[in-house]
């Protein structure tokens, strides 16, 4: 329930920011990259790349929390990339979650890392594409969100196969966010209804 609790108040202040500022939380390179590669951005980290194989270099959500957040210093003391407020110039905070004091454990770390109640970063995916839907790094895959056809788990759905084998499930919304829930886990290889997937907190659903 507490995971389920800040996933929603991560979804809600990226939308809320999304509206205020008309684009999203994320630095204007990585914006500018993912419109001209017509690639959604998915948040992910270690535990996410190792799961996705060779080639999988997802970030962490640091950059996302910190100008949800407003912070232009992270508690370790170091700049973060809203310095000055270039990225939340109303120094609005939509996010207000708790500071763990150090990288390890639940809320924001001193890395500006937010970890759900396991430890885990939470992972989160944004429509920066402009289409109107999300695809997440790990979801999209059909090995793991595709239940029959083009109808995917968790109302997914793959839009460019009526067979549902390619790789494009995705939400019919803007933003995703989930953790990898109590096992710490996560497998590309096996769908989402079973183990270790099974038990993710994912916020479409």
């Amino acid at each position: 329930m507490k995971a389920r609790t800040e996933i929603a108040d991560i979804v809600n202040a990226i939308n809320a920011y999304q509206t205020e500022y008309g684009r999203y939380p994320v630095p204007t390179n990585v914006e500018a990259a993912a419109l001209t590669g017509k690639e959604d951005l998915t948040f992910g980290g270690p535990l996410l790349n190792a799961a996705l194989g060779s080639g999988a270099n997802t970030s962490v959500n640091a950059d996302v929390i910190t100008v949800l957040m407003d912070m232009t210093m992270s508690p370790g003391g170091t700049a973060t990339v809203n310095v000055g407020h270039t990225l939340n110039p109303k120094q609005i905070k939509f996010l207000n979650a708790k500071l763990s004091g150090d990288n390890k454990s639940p809320g924001v770390g001193n890395d500006m890392v937010y970890r759900d109640p396991w430890g885990n970063p939470y992972i989160i995916s944004m429509n920066l594409n402009g289409d109107g839907n999300c695809r997440d790094a790990f979801y999209r895959s059909h090995l793991v969100s595709r239940e029959k056809a083009a109808s995917g788990f968790g109302g997914l759905s793959n839009d460019s196969d009526t067979n549902g084998l390619s790789d494009d499930f995705e939400f019919h919304g803007k933003v995703m966010v989930w953790s990898l829930g109590p096992d710490g886990k996560v497998d590309a290889t096996e769908p989402a209804t079973a183990a270790p997937n099974k038990d993710n907190v994912i916020s479409w659903q």
